[in-house]
């Protein structure tokens, strides 16, 4: 289920964008998921925030340049900061640095993907019995350090209101926050029945919006900003180069192909003499290597 809501986020993401048909709201819209990354990355949800970064890379979404360029250039900073930590070298250092800093306390929502592959490579990589029958107990305890990790994590209730106390946030926006986290409307059932419809109604959204299948991404990528046709026409007037030449000079028809028998005596009659005019011509570029053949020979012997 987590895996699955991985790949939501991330194709919510690229579908919201390229459903867009106005350049101005998509930088917007960028620039609106990138507050929300932001966010995300204060509140130590780093799930969110890589599914988020993960959509706005999507080639279907990267390759907009009209749309990336009425981004400011602070946003793409804040883009280019931001995706600089799914830097895969190293085995995610940057994002593992990020991890064991100081505000990076619990609670925290640790980014699946990578959690996933750790406890792979440490199950199929590592043998569980050694030589002898024995059991690794060096596996089991990678395998129960990571485990504890998990646990350390979890191990206070994640509550986005309350992030920000932990984090020393000390503004008004702050202040509300804690405000409206100690009245929270636990007894007021009208508030509650409208929280938990609008959960529905966002559900049910998220349900029939998002597009997981790729070449639809890129339909309506295309359909967004049409890729520029400049690589396929070099490439076919590279190819019929000689026969627009020769019509554009002379504003005839191309000629059919000879099928009579004169027809082709002309044709015949023509590559002979451009086979001897190009024997000719290689025959002028060698005499001087046949020149310098007599002056190498030794003169000849003179007869009395």
């Amino acid at each position: 289920a987590f895996a699955e809501k991985v790949n939501t986020e991330k194709y919510w993401v690229a579908t919201e964008i390229v459903k867009e048909k106005s350049v101005i709201k998509r930088a917007r819209m960028i620039k609106h998921f990138l507050k929300i990354a932001v966010y995300c990355q204060s509140c130590n949800n780093f799930n969110s925030m890589f599914c988020i970064l993960s959509g706005l890379a999507h080639p279907s979404l990267k390759r907009l340049e009209d749309t990336w360029s009425k981004l400011t250039g602070k946003w793409y900073r804040v883009f280019e900061d931001l995706h600089d930590l799914l830097d895969p070298s190293r085995n995610m250092y940057k994002y593992r640095n990020l991890m064991n800093n100081a505000p990076c306390r619990a609670p925290m929502i640790p980014f699946f993907p990578v959690l996933k592959k750790d406890l792979t490579f440490i199950h199929l990589g590592i043998d569980t019995k050694v030589e002898g029958g024995l059991i690794n107990f060096e596996k089991m305890r990678m395998i129960s350090r990571e485990i504890q990790n998990i646990q350390k994590y979890s191990s206070m209730e994640y509550n986005p209101r309350t992030m920000f106390n932990l984090a020393g946030d000390t503004g008004s926006a702050a202040r509300l926050r804690r405000k409206e986290s100690n009245n929270l409307p636990t007894s007021n059932a009208k508030k509650l029945y409208d929280k938990g419809l609008m959960q529905r109604k966002v559900a049910l959204y998220l349900s029939e919006i998002i597009n997981y299948d790729e070449a639809k991404l890129r339909q309506y990528s295309h359909a967004c900003e049409p890729p520029s046709p400049t690589t396929f026409t070099s490439t076919l007037q590279r190819r019929s180069l000689p026969d627009l030449t020769d019509l554009v000079r002379g504003n005839k028809q191309a000629p059919p192909p000879p099928d009579s028998v004169s027809d082709k005596v002309e044709v015949d009659s023509s590559l002979r003499k451009s086979n001897s005019v190009e024997s000719v011509n290689s025959k002028r570029y060698l005499t001087p290597l046949n020149t310098s053949s007599h002056l190498s020979s030794p003169p000849p012997s003179s007869t009395t």
